[in-house]
């Protein structure tokens, strides 16, 4: 709220976590609204499991006046750029898939990204205009 204009980009780990996040963040939007004057806000999920369709939500240009939130998965991280945004939100983390040979199965598993993730991921923001990423890191 207190930051220029720019859209944003969140990195999260799953089209689940997409999901709840878009929904938490437009209660939170509601109840902030009661307490004082917001500019517009467009809520959007981005991730592969998406249509055609759903995915072209995150690359509509942003209305004057308006901030766009994109909820995705590392879909963001290198396979499309998304015009606009000027902050980035990384929690440092992906599902990767990873064999387990006790049990002979692959498992999605929640790991740390990279330091070369992290750096792309930085990347999206600034891309077409002045960027800022912002890393949830824990120590």
């Amino acid at each position: 709220m207190h930051e220029p204009a720019g859209d944003i980009l969140a990195f999260l780990t799953g089209f689940d976590e997409c999901e709840r996040a878009v929904k938490m963040c437009h209660q939170k939007l509601v109840e902030l609204a009661e307490e004082r004057d917001l500019a517009p806000m467009i809520i959007v999920a981005l991730y592969g499991s998406q249509t055609a369709a759903q995915q072209a939500n995150a690359f509509l240009q942003t209305p004057a006046n308006h901030r766009k939130v994109v909820f995705a998965t590392n879909i963001a991280e290198t396979s499309l750029t998304v015009d606009g945004v000027g902050y980035v939100i990384d929690a440092g983390l992906v599902k990767q898939k990873q064999f387990n040979p006790l049990t002979g199965m692959d498992s999605l598993v929640v790991v740390n990204i990279s330091k070369v993730q992290a750096v792309q991921r930085a990347g999206r923001a600034g891309r077409t205009r002045e960027g800022k990423c912002i890393r949830l890191y824990d120590q």
